[in-house]
């Protein structure tokens, strides 16, 4: 280490946070008691509560006065043996002057301790020169590991910071569902303080105490601002996670201790934090996959990239390999369970070994091999273009296909076009001399009715063909036809359409002309050929809506998502009120256990007596002590007179 880091080290405080946790309950119950905490009195408490010598509390109490975390003041004694002698009186800090106006963290954030720290220029932690693992800077520019991981992070380079804070919102979920005691920091930064008899205890900490969470904690994380934070999208990567999650057991360790309960599951909290942030990072689909749960086969629906299937562990089960370090595979198995392992690769056999010295008679080896084969099936699909996927994507028409088209398509009319063409050409003669105008047809976008049929004329009779049938189409979206298979079907469809309209033709005499304008051979190809384009685009029409559905289908599942993730959020919400008020009841009921055994009641009557008898008897008026001392007392009473 260089001697500018050195230079930059110094002292923030001396004291143990344990033992100024300690100092100040202790300061508190002498106050309690009404007696005046000086030394003797806070070491008699220590010595009786948390067997702490009276040497090691003074050294502490120094460092807490040094710390500015105690104040001391000189008085002379009032009373007793200490009349007139001047002592040292400890006092609890100011609670109206603890802002927090300070740069950086005042404990080590890797051992949560005071002492000598170097200050990171990145943030506001500090750490012990023995502590530091890397000592990246220059001179006097100490940049800690937490800011290092934050700004090198790249283990998701291919996920958007939308998606990527969606992921971490479901890893708080899971965190909040199992440790609930760590949602809210006003709730578990709270220390209780119990004086009296182990039948009547009176706690006096609680949320009066609050003002100690600004003297030992410089920034305080629950697990419900990290959750606020995901669904900002604040998190740039999964280390700024990682980081707040770290900060959570800096909190609690400093506050209540590295060896409480809480400071443990803190920790344990920490580790399956860990373990989320390493299934993310192994495969984020799988992840987002088995929190989504869409249905009971989420589970075969194929990664992309996809991954590797082997047979892996003792016995050997179906499994995807989600990662691969030196001579080990990170696996997931199929079956009921989809549990984790890490395997050796030699102990891994090829998904395409025969399975037959393999197969187990047990339920859990038909669910993963069922499993396994959906997933292939799945998988063999997704590989294979699909009439949807060849939709989606329109391929290119060359001029010579479209020059093709327009001369071989085969023009094909209504009965009631050809009777308007019948009675047109008898006219022809005279339309010849006004402009030619084309029929101006309003396109509608959208499906076409069944069996339409586009008002064309016919240059050329067709020659007999049979009309081609095709099966049935499954019920789905319509398979697009290429220009080609359009020509050919409407040249069997004019075929059969012209021989019945020509027989109706020859047996009607009389054709209706009001309100119709008559059309020439030449204004009607343009026309059908706009018609059979529409055809087409009406067809194509049909792929938005489908994917539309998809669409929709995927934003109600995204918005039934954070439904249910709200309905927790209340829901925690809810338990943590309906805690508290518990907790507040029982305070108040042991508050009133306790006023209630301080008090006498009549021995006759069950009221609050006012007149003591003896040892165990009392009375709330002379009348129930006259009528108790008639019927029973004078026999039994234990009071002395005098004779």
């Amino acid at each position: 280490m260089n001697k500018g880091l050195l230079k930059s080290m110094y002292r923030r405080r001396m004291s143990c946070p344990k033992a100024v946790q300690q100092l100040w309950d202790a300061v508190k119950v002498t106050r309690c008691q009404h007696q005046v905490p000086t030394l003797e009195k806070i070491a008699k408490y220590m010595s009786r509560t948390h067997s702490v010598t009276e040497e090691e509390v003074s050294r502490q109490l120094q460092y807490c006065v040094r710390d500015g975390l105690l104040l001391v003041k000189k008085s002379k004694g009032s009373k007793g043996a200490k009349l007139g002698i001047e002592q040292e009186v400890y006092r609890l800090p100011e609670v109206e002057n603890d802002d927090n106006n300070e740069s950086h963290d005042w404990y080590c954030f890797e051992c949560h301790l005071g002492g000598d720290v170097i200050p990171c220029q990145g943030c506001h932690r500090a750490y012990h020169v023995a502590c530091l693992t890397n000592t990246l800077g220059t001179k006097d520019k100490f940049i800690c590991t937490v800011c290092q991981s934050c700004d090198e992070d790249s283990s998701l380079p291919n996920i958007k910071l939308s998606k990527l804070n969606m992921l971490l919102t479901w890893v708080c979920i899971v965190l909040k569902d199992r440790y609930s005691s760590l949602v809210n920091s006003s709730e578990f930064l709270r220390r209780s303080i119990l004086i009296g008899s182990p039948g009547a205890q009176v706690d006096i900490g609680g949320a009066k105490e609050s003002w100690r969470v600004r003297y030992l904690v410089y920034r305080p994380v629950d697990l419900g601002t990290m959750m606020a934070a995901a669904k900002s999208q604040k998190y740039p990567n999964v280390a700024a996670f990682l980081a707040h999650a770290q900060s959570i057991v800096h909190s609690v360790v400093i506050f209540h201790g590295a060896h409480s309960d809480l400071a443990d599951k803190s920790r344990q909290m920490l580790r399956e934090c860990l373990s989320e942030i390493a299934q993310i990072r192994a495969c984020h689909s799988c992840y987002e996959a088995a929190a989504r749960r869409e249905n009971r086969h989420w589970f075969c629906k194929p990664c992309r990239p996809p991954h590797t299937l082997v047979f892996a562990g003792s016995p050997y089960m179906p499994a995807k390999v989600l990662q691969e370090k030196d001579d080990k595979l990170e696996v997931v198995y199929f079956g009921p369970e989809h549990s984790r392992a890490t395997v050796e690769r030699d102990s891994t056999l090829p998904i395409t070994d025969p399975v037959g010295y393999l197969k187990k008679n047990c339920p859990a080896w038909s669910k993963a091999m069922d499993e396994l084969a959906r997933h292939q099936k799945m998988l063999s699909a997704s590989n294979q273009p699909s009439d949807s996927e060849d939709s989606d994507v329109e391929e290119p028409i060359s001029k010579e296909k479209i020059s093709l088209v327009k001369e071989t398509q085969p023009i094909v009319k209504s009965p009631s076009s050809l009777k308007r063409e019948r009675f047109s050409s008898d006219e022809e003669s005279v339309k010849k001399e006004e402009p030619k105008k084309e029929v101006v047809v309003k396109k509608k976008r959208g499906r076409p009715p069944k069996n339409s049929l586009t008002s064309v004329s016919a240059s050329s009779t067709p020659s007999t063909t049979p009309v081609s049938t095709e099966p049935k189409r499954k019920p789905g979206r319509p398979r697009r036809k290429k220009p080609e298979e359009e020509v050919e079907e409407k040249l069997s469809l004019d075929k059969q359409l012209t021989s019945e309209v020509a027989s109706e033709i020859s047996n009607e005499e009389e054709i209706k002309t009001e309100n119709q304008r008559p059309e020439s051979p030449t204004t009607t190809a343009p026309s059908t050929t706009k018609k059979n384009e529409e055809e087409i685009v009406s067809s194509s029409c049909m792929e938005p809506q489908v994917r539309s559905f998809g669409t929709q289908t995927v934003k109600k599942e995204k918005a039934n998502i954070e439904i249910i993730a709200k309905l927790k959020e209340e829901l925690d919400e809810v338990r943590t009120a309906h805690a508290e008020e518990l907790k507040t009841l029982k305070e108040t009921h042991s508050q009133e256990v306790a006023a209630t055994k301080k008090k006498q009641w009549c021995y006759n009557c069950e009221q609050e007596a006012i007149y003591h008898c003896c040892w165990n008897t009392a009375y709330c008026s002379t009348e129930c002590q006259q009528v108790h001392w008639q019927r029973e007392h004078k026999r039994v009473c234990r009071r002395k007179r005098n004779e």
